[in-house]
């Protein structure tokens, strides 16, 4: 009897130790949370400073992305005390991974040969800003630096909304951790 119990308690503690978890320290812990925290999009509009650092906890692998079937770069970043304030950049038409660097986008209505840029801000009051397709040139992003998954830019110029009320956008630079898809 107390061979049978003896051997339950050890199975029972031998369950009990494997079953628990191991917490893991990955060899770059700091690498990767200096990346992470490093990933953003910031600008002055209209001479206030704007710094988005946080993401869409689901979806941040959709936002933040090349598509390569769909020949197209998004990223984003939003306001973490108000997720209603957001950046929204959208490269169409290009090929990620061939990019002569650095490389210069505006609109173009020819997107289907050239790469063409959509570029939104979202404010704290819901309003909606965007580049000016009947002025192509009102607004730029360069992309800087595209090494592996890790893009590197800035951009300016002036968002319109539906009114015609426009923003002026200075000083933007975005540094932002893509995923790539086929």
């Amino acid at each position: 009897m107390k061979k049978v119990v003896f051997r339950l308690f050890v199975a029972g503690f031998a369950f009990l130790a494997l079953s628990c978890e191991k917490d893991v320290e990955p060899t770059n812990t700091l690498a990767l949370s200096e990346l992470e925290k490093n990933n953003y999009i910031k600008a002055f509009i209209d001479n206030q400073e704007v710094n988005l650092t946080g993401k869409l906890p689901l979806a941040d692998i959709l936002f933040n992305a090349y598509i390569q079937s769909e020949n197209t770069l998004r990223m984003q970043r939003l306001d973490t005390a108000n997720p209603n304030i957001t950046f929204d950049l959208v490269v169409e038409n290009v090929n990620y991974p061939a990019l002569n660097l650095p490389t210069t986008v505006t609109y173009t209505a020819d997107s289907l040969n050239r790469p063409s840029l959509a570029m939104f801000y979202y404010d704290s009051l819901g309003n909606v800003f965007s580049n000016n397709i009947l002025d192509p040139n009102s607004f730029s992003l360069t992309i800087s630096s595209a090494e592996q998954d890790l893009v590197i830019g800035s951009f300016e110029g002036t968002l319109y909304n539906q009114s015609q009320d426009s923003i002026a956008v200075s000083n933007g630079l975005y540094r932002i951790k893509i995923k790539k898809y086929d």
